[in-house]
């Protein structure tokens, strides 16, 4: 099955989003995403969550995850489709998540990645008190890596 999406608002809205997540996915795709985020819950206990405003509308996904980027590491991780921008979601999000790490996790330190051209992620990252350690290539993109310790 292929699925075509209709050129309106809402994919555009998508594709602002996705540039930064490696673009709009397959259906084949997305279901070995899916998959793959389910095992990890149920291997190490976390992962992550889907968002929604009390009102039961899809906000967008973020959480706590094992991750490669030339070793093994701990990363928050945070999308938000496009019309919940600049309204502090992310930054609610993200001390929500170093909140839970601190007082479930083990890990001594977390990471959160941005691609280089995303002011706005690496901005929300600063003020939750990750600092810039260096740049690194994952999956093929340039990509910038802060680090909070504990």
């Amino acid at each position: 099955m292929k699925i075509i999406f209709p050129i309106s608002q809402s994919y555009i809205s998508i594709l602002k989003v996705s540039r930064y997540l490696g673009g709009v996915r397959s259906a084949e795709i997305t279901e070995r995403y899916i998959v793959a985020n389910l095992d990890h819950w149920a291997k190490h206990g976390f992962g992550l969550w889907a968002l929604s405003t009390k009102g039961s509308e899809f906000v967008g996904r973020a959480g706590i995850r094992h991750i490669v980027v030339e070793t093994n590491e701990v990363e928050i991780v945070y999308a938000l489709k496009r019309a919940c921008w600049g309204q502090g979601f992310a930054s609610e999000i993200v001390a929500a998540l170093v909140k839970r790490w601190m007082a479930r996790l083990p890990f001594p330190s977390l990471i959160g990645l941005a691609s280089v051209g995303n002011g706005a992620s690496r901005h929300v990252l600063e003020k939750s008190g990750f600092v810039f350690e260096r740049g690194a290539v994952y999956r093929g993109e340039e990509v910038v890596i802060y680090r909070r310790t504990r």
